[in-house]
């Protein structure tokens, strides 16, 4: 018996799913989920905070979806054309935490209307919290509900009818498992019609994040690739700049593939003769606000796509250059990220003429993943910038520092600072003319709006201001009295400001000289008494004295 339960330990294993994979199921008259409506239970481990771990497409419009968000565990389903929408677990402690493995049981949904769900997090009872609210019961056994069933994340954007945007993601997760119904009946997750999930005998540990700050216009990464001729490229990465101009990626030499932006707009192009024309396109969109972007670019033989964070097709480019590789696999000998070591040299001539920005990203560079392949599609894989990184110049690993992505000399004017590869002004500070160039700053008044009140004087200071009251007040602005003016010590007592409201006698405190006490000092001590009893000489006549 014993070695019976060690040899199925052994043989027990795990689905690791990461970023871009997932778990499919097609059409079936027998739906993978069907039971979940009365239980549905989990157990699994995820490297992001949100993402979409289950989703069942319908007839029409209908489909239900179940994933991570911000922590909480986050259902979205349409049903008969009505949404629903609730999250499970407490906003303010949030149950689901990245590289931890937890186990949920999820009970009645069917009957959600009827407030008999129930659902259990790691053994404890977690609260639901319904956003909208439908009649209709849910079924995954209902003929309106049955379609194609994704596990771990999803195929294309295309596929899904999400109505929120929450999540549009891969949770980059690892499965125990999956088990639906009463009796409770597991999902083999190794039946899929379609997958890209990789069996494991442990789920791996998420990777930290690879983050590296790009601080000037010379700034590059020479990474480890796959160089070999492959007929197929997967690239995905997040970035944050505010700088107009940039080179993202370059994969290349002779032939190349690149991503960069220019006035803002990102430009795909792609080349795979090595010489000649390419062929390119501009997004409509701008990349450069400073807030995180995120894209997605796949080639397949001559045609290369490119994706922003939900999925959008934001550019296509199909290269068909006279005379070109008839395998249309492309012949590259480097890949750089955020910039090229020499322009000059690195790039053949064609190259040179046709991509028209090489000088550096400045601003931050995040997640870079990167995959080459033959034949089927494959998950591109994280890259560590600190380990894979071959070559670099102007790069801190680890870390974004906004404040960093600038040589000093471009900022050095008074009021200005650096920040994700542009110079502003300083907060305290404003452009003396908005969008002129050479840019010069001039320190904003802050007493201009007047904020001190009751007679107070302001002093001007950089981003800040200091107000100097009159003795009755207090305060920032001089807006509040003050309790030992309205309730002054006496008997040169000195009087110590409290914060209770006022005025009010109880909102100071009063430290007496010697000789005096009470809450104003006004008793004056009587230093003939002695525990209660006079002193004999204190006050005595002596007798036969008038």
């Amino acid at each position: 018996m014993v070695l019976l339960l060690v040899i199925a330990n052994l043989a027990s294993s795990e689905i690791f799913v990461d970023k871009g994979g997932f778990l499919k199921w097609g059409l079936s008259a027998n739906p993978v989920l069907a039971g979940a409506e009365d239980r549905l239970e989990m157990k699994f481990k995820t490297c992001k905070q949100r993402g979409l771990l289950i989703y069942q497409a319908g007839q029409n419009q209908d489909f239900f979806a179940m994933g991570v968000f911000n922590g909480r565990i986050y259902i979205e389903a349409s049903l008969s054309g009505q949404l629903l929408e609730l999250f499970v677990g407490d906003e303010d402690n949030p149950p689901v935490q990245r590289n931890q493995t937890h186990e949920i049981v999820i009970t009645n949904m069917k009957e959600h209307h009827l407030g008999q769900m129930r659902a259990v997090i790691d053994g404890n009872s977690a609260p639901l919290s319904l956003l909208t609210d439908v009649q209709p019961e849910l079924s995954f056994s209902n003929a309106n509900l049955r379609g194609n069933t994704y596990i771990g994340g999803y195929k294309d954007v295309n596929d899904l009818r999400l109505q929120s945007d929450r999540l549009y993601n891969y949770p980059i997760v690892c499965l125990s498992y999956v088990r639906v119904g009463i009796p409770s009946r597991e999902v083999d997750l190794k039946s899929t019609t379609e997958t890209s999930g990789k069996d494991v005998p442990t789920c791996p540990v998420c990777a930290p994040p690879s983050i590296a700050t790009l601080r000037s216009s010379r700034a590059y990464m020479k990474v480890e690739a796959d160089l070999q001729p492959r007929s197929g490229t997967i690239i995905s990465f997040k970035f944050r700049t505010k700088a107009q101009n940039g080179l993202l990626f370059y994969f290349g030499g002779p032939a190349w593939l690149v991503v960069y932006l220019k006035d803002g707009k990102a430009v795909l192009r792609l080349n795979t003769k090595g010489s000649g024309a390419d062929e390119s396109y501009v997004s409509a969109n701008s990349f450069n606000d400073g807030e995180e972007q995120e894209l997605f670019i796949e080639r397949d033989a001559n045609t290369a796509t490119m994706k922003d964070r939900a999925g959008n097709t934001i550019a296509l480019v199909t290269f068909q250059g006279e005379g070109a590789d008839a395998a249309h696999s492309l012949n590259v000998n480097s890949l750089y990220v955020g910039g090229i070591e020499n322009p000059a040299t690195d790039l053949t001539t064609d190259a040179k003429q046709y991509i028209e920005v090489t000088e550096s990203l400045r601003g931050c560079m995040e997640e870079f993943r990167f995959v080459s392949y033959s034949g089927v599609p494959q998950t591109a894989n994280l890259i560590d910038f600190k380990t894979k990184t071959m070559k670099s110049r102007e790069v801190t690993f680890g870390q974004c520092h906004e404040l960093d992505t600038c040589l000093f000399k471009e900022c050095a004017g008074v009021g200005q600072v650096c920040n994700l590869g542009v110079c502003e002004c300083k907060p305290g500070w404003s452009e003396q003319t908005p969008g002129a160039n050479p840019l010069v700053c001039i320190d904003v008044d802050e007493c201009q709006s007047n904020p001190c009140q009751n007679r107070g004087t302001c002093f001007n200071l950089e981003n800040a201001y200091r107000c100097q009251c009159p003795d009755q007040y207090k305060g920032v602005n001089c807006d509040t009295e003050r309790n030992c003016f309205n309730f002054p010590c006496q008997n040169s007592g000195t009087c110590i400001e409290g914060t209770s409201p006022t005025p009010s006698i109880s909102g100071r405190n009063c430290t007496c000289p010697q000789g005096y006490m009470g809450v104003s000092c006004e008793d004056d001590v009587d230093e003939c008494r002695r525990d209660n009893e006079i002193d004999s000489w204190c006050g005595f006549e002596p007798r036969g004295f008038i």
